[in-house]
This record gives C-alpha cells, structure tokens and sequence, in this order.
C-alpha cells in the first residue's frame, strides 16, 4: 500500500464520522444522503478531467501510483468523494441551521 492511499485513509476515517455528525440531529440522514450523492456526483464528473490530464501529460504519478482505473488513480477518486463528502456536509450544516434573524417575531412592536 502506497503513502498516498494511508494517507487517504487516515483522511477518511477522520472525515467520514466528523461528517455524519456535523448535521443537524433532525435532519441527519437527509445530510448523509445528500452528501453522498453530491460525492458520487462529483467523483464522476472529475474523473473524466483527471483522465484527459494524465493523457495529456498535463501532470504525471509515481511509477506505481496504486489501482489504476483506465490510468487513474484510484486514491485521487477516493479523495476526490472524501473532500466533497465532507464538504456538503458542512454545507448542508450550515444552510440548514435557523437563521438567527427570523426569531422572536413577536418582540418587533414593543408597545403593545
């Protein structure tokens, strides 16, 4: 096993979880899904842009880079699902938190 794939992961183990429990309780799963989803998602989009790049000598691996997928490497996908995993996660966090303005509606005429 190459550096690059326990340093993936090491990534994941630490990411995964922080990532699951950074939504909101009520909404969990709903985060999870979504963030695995956006993941998946993404992991197919830039796969073809890491394809194109090695082809074209745009950037190069190690002799033996680890699994390859048609010459990608399979820990630059694994990353790549990792980092937007989490990311949506602290997206999905914070978009769905209550706005902190919307409150106490009741309290903006004070003379009644």
């Amino acid at each position: 096993m190459s550096t690059y794939a326990w340093f993936n992961l090491v990534i994941a183990a630490a990411v995964l979880p922080a990532s699951f429990y950074v939504a909101p309780k009520s909404r969990r799963m709903a985060g999870v899904r979504l963030a695995i989803k956006s993941a998946t998602l993404m992991t197919l989009t830039a796969y073809p842009w890491d394809y194109f790049g090695i082809q074209q000598g745009a950037w190069r691996y190690p002799l033996n880079p680890g699994f390859t997928i048609y010459g990608v490497p399979l820990n630059d996908l694994v990353l790549i699902w990792t980092g937007t995993c989490f990311s949506t996660s602290i997206f999905y966090a914070v978009l769905s938190r209550p706005d902190r303005r919307d409150g106490h509606s009741e309290a903006k005429d004070t003379n009644q």
